[in-house]
């Protein structure tokens, strides 16, 4: 494959390949007479650097005429360079007359090549033949059959032409929902039919980005209009594209390797789960844990006096006000266009044919929002287990819920927040320090009125107190009769618009996914759902009563700068 010479040694590379198996084989001879020792750990390393990024399963071996066993500046140096480079040497008995190990065996340390066995052989000059059994570990592949539908090969026009048939009328929210849905399930069963294939799965290759990925597809694509043309202006533009594919290839992977090598961090997964007899069990045991511990938190809170809002007089917002064609569009485009095992349409087919569907949804969000309803089929959550931070031990209690919601059961709260966040603003009803979940009110925006507010203490010689509370799990022990009292107390949410809140609310219930396998669904008695529009807005008018049980006795001389769920404000 390669070969040449470097300032103190010659080198050849060579690659053998058996069956699926591929080991690249490095041949080096170092003359004594040609550098020093020194000179040759430096040219060695330089050379090392450049072929781990390049190569997989390295097997190095050769004479370096470099003495290890003599304890000198450069052998101390040699054996520091191949533990900085994760290599591994195995050669531990003399190979030469004079009694010194010369010619070594190395591999990597953690993956590719594993040295069996390396023993003396036959002395055929001055040095012996060095025997070794090696044993290369095979990619772990495997398949599994997988569900999907080509949404690629639908065609367009008559696609819109099926959807623009949909007609549903019914009075009853849930009604309208199951029609709706079923509707939309016979169109697509027609365009875009379930199909099943099996799949190799192979680990996937941490430098195969979406950038290479794409500059791959593009290779493949000029090649095949190549080989349907064959014309020399055509092979031109196919043999550009894939030699800059080979480039951004090879410097994309000696990147990641090279960064590998320096950040020393192992090759973990992103987001690797505790060991577990299958993935089902695992996910019963998440469930059960996050299901427990807000149990805990909540039963730590019954000893404590029922807390009751003070009450305000507000203008009452009793019915939300229907949204236009317009309105609806506007926020559709408004959400990120991303999709879960929820959503029967993909969202990002859903907006590309948005101006068929929007009648029948623009009717779905204001018969929800007239009728005081949230569809029930649309309260259930997909839970995935997130490691907090990389390099936390593997345990439960190092994950955190994230929960994903189907697109429309989003854009139904995203009007609801639309018409309460109009109520709420027209009165200014929201504390105005109170940051998080609101524009111009971000974590900055907080930061800096905290700053202002010590150091204008400071100018006048007083005494400030900061108090930080984290709070457990915020959004989990929300008590939900708590947070309809607060509402209709303080925010004036009366009639249908509380009716709503509470259906949207309760019950709710999440199944936890871990590797596509799911869970029994749980129900949950208090909470915040995660991952939607509403639950942040929620939390702040339950969160933002918090003053309103400061003691008497303590006097706030400084407006709190408040940043939920983790509280900061000083007094």
């Amino acid at each position: 494959m390669e070969h040449g010479n470097k300032q103190s040694f010659e080198f050849g590379i060579w690659k053998l390949i058996f069956k699926s198996i591929t080991v690249h084989v490095v041949g080096l001879y170092r003359p004594p007479s040609l550098a020093t020792c020194e000179q040759f750990v430096t040219d060695f390393s330089n050379f090392i650097e450049d072929i781990l990024p390049t190569y997989s399963n390295l097997l190095i071996m050769g004479d370096f005429n470099l003495h290890l066993d003599n304890g000198s500046c450069a052998s101390t140096n040699f054996q520091n360079c191949l533990h900085a480079m994760g290599l591994e040497q195995h050669v531990n008995f003399s190979t030469h007359t004079a009694g010194n190990c010369l010619d070594l065996v190395i591999t990597e340390s953690v993956n590719g090549v594993c040295v069996l066995k390396c023993e003396q052989g036959p002395y055929l000059s001055d040095h012996c033949a060095v025997h070794v059994v090696i044993n290369v570990k095979k990619e772990n592949i495997t398949s599994k059959t997988v569900q999907f539908r080509n949404w690629k090969s639908i065609s367009h026009s008559e696609f819109s032409d099926d959807l623009t048939k949909i007609s549903v009328d019914s009075e009853d929210v849930n009604t309208f929902v199951n029609l709706f849905e079923s509707e939309i399930q016979s169109v697509i069963d027609k365009h875009a039919p379930t199909k099943e294939q099996t799949r190799v799965c192979r680990t996937q290759k941490p430098w195969l980005n979406e950038s290479i990925l794409e500059s791959k597809r593009i290779v493949r694509k000029k090649e095949r209009i190549w080989r349907k043309y064959k014309e020399p202006e055509k092979f031109k533009k196919f043999k550009e594209a894939r030699n800059r594919y080979c480039k951004e290839f090879d410097s994309e992977k000696k990147l990641v390797i090279s960064e590998k090598i320096l950040n020393a961090k192992g090759t973990k997964a992103e987001n690797p789960m505790p060991q577990s007899t299958n993935d089902g069990e695992l996910a019963e045991k998440f469930a059960d844990f996050f299901i427990e511990k807000i149990a805990k938190i909540r039963k730590s809170l019954q000893d404590f006096p029922s807390f009751i809002p003070n009450v305000k007089q507000i203008q009452p917002l009793e019915n939300f006000e229907d949204l236009t064609e317009t309105q609806v569009k506007s926020l559709i485009c408004e959400l990120n266009t991303k999709s879960c095992e929820l959503d029967l349409i993909p969202t990002h087919i859903l907006k590309s044919h948005l101006d068929e569907l929007l009648p029948t949804i623009t009717k779905l969000v204001n018969l929800s929002l007239s009728k005081g309803v949230f569809p029930t089929h649309w309260k259930q959550a997909i839970v995935r287990p997130l490691l907090k931070k990389s390099g936390l031990e593997l345990q439960l209690s190092n994950y955190r819920p994230v929960s994903n919601l189907s697109f429309l059961s989003k854009l139904i709260e995203k009007a609801a927040l639309f018409r309460l966040n109009n109520h709420v603003d027209t009165h200014n009803l929201l504390p105005k320090n109170q940051s998080a979940y609101r524009r111009h009110h971000s974590c900055e925006t907080a930061l800096l009125r905290l700053v202002n507010d010590l150091l204008d203490g400071m100018e006048k010689q007083e005494v400030t107190a900061l108090i930080a509370i984290d709070l457990s799990a915020a959004f989990d022990t929300v008590d939900h009769n708590i947070l309809l009292e607060v509402l209709h107390s303080q925010y004036g949410v009366n009639g249908t618009v509380l009716a709503w809140v509470d259906s949207y609310l309760r019950p709710r219930s999440c199944r936890v996914s871990v590797n596509s396998t799911e869970s029994t669904p749980r129900l949950l008695e208090c909470n915040e759902p995660r991952g939607s529009c509403l639950g942040p807005w929620l939390y702040l008018t339950y969160a933002g009563t918090l003053f309103d049980v400061i003691p008497p006795s303590i006097s706030v001389k400084k407006s709190p700068v408040v940043e939920f769920p983790d509280t900061d404000y000083g007094v």
